[in-house]
């Protein structure tokens, strides 16, 4: 209908079809693989594990235990299945986390490192600014208003 109307925008709303019915496609043929080794189960046993405790000391390694296989065999099949090593996927989830105290918190940020999940504020500070492009005192001072965004840009 869309192609036969030719609106203004047609072809981009064409191109926006064709990218999410590839993008569907993509998906469906990469979890076909998964519902024979019935592997999708443990995956998402292990983002729930990941959910409920990435505030904690909790490796990767740990949650490869709780689900009675190798760490090898539990990462190859996770990155596989998420894109994302179980690692990265941990700091992910953390980050995402102290980005939230950040924005609505007045915590301190050796605070909102250890609860976020790190053992080490210099390395949050690190890994946020490496995921961001910008400190944890610079995102909260943008988030909280006190920085305009011509200030805050690179």
């Amino acid at each position: 209908n869309i192609a036969k109307a030719q609106k203004a925008g047609y072809q981009q709303m064409l191109a926006g079809i064709v990218n999410h019915l590839l993008g569907l496609a993509y998906s469906l043929d990469k979890h076909s693989g998964f519902e024979d080794l019935k592997v999708a189960n443990h995956i998402n046993k292990a983002k729930i594990i990941f959910n409920e405790s990435f505030r904690t000391r909790l490796r990767p390694e740990d949650v490869a235990e709780q689900l009675n296989m190798s760490y090898s065999w539990f990462r190859r099949l996770f990155k596989e299945y998420t894109g994302f090593a179980p690692a990265k996927y941990l700091q992910e989830m953390r980050i995402q986390y102290g980005k939230e105290l950040l924005t609505n918190s007045n915590l301190h940020i050796k605070e909102i490192a250890f609860e976020s999940g790190f053992e080490n504020p210099e390395y949050f500070c690190t890994a946020f600014k490496n995921k961001t492009g910008y400190t944890p005192v610079q995102y909260r001072d943008f988030t909280q208003g006190r920085q305009t965004i011509s200030k805050f840009e690179k």
